[in-house]
């Protein structure tokens, strides 16, 4: 999960930010989990997966139910 604050820190740039998240967002990488505007975050909704998969096999922890 990444939420807007932590993406402009890392890059310098709020509208650069903005403009790489509306692009995965609209390729449908990243999905807002809540409708909220304020305080809203996106996932990587298969990325996710990927790695709760991987940690089940890996004997590491149980996926997120």
């Amino acid at each position: 999960m990444t939420s807007l604050s932590k993406s402009s820190s890392r890059r310098g740039s709020d509208r650069g930010a903005r403009n790489a998240i509306e692009f995965l967002e609209a390729a449908g990488v990243l999905q807002a989990p809540s409708p909220g505007r304020r305080g809203r975050v996106w996932q990587a909704t298969e990325v996710l997966a990927a790695m709760d998969a991987f940690a089940e096999r890996a004997g590491r922890r149980r996926a997120a139910r």
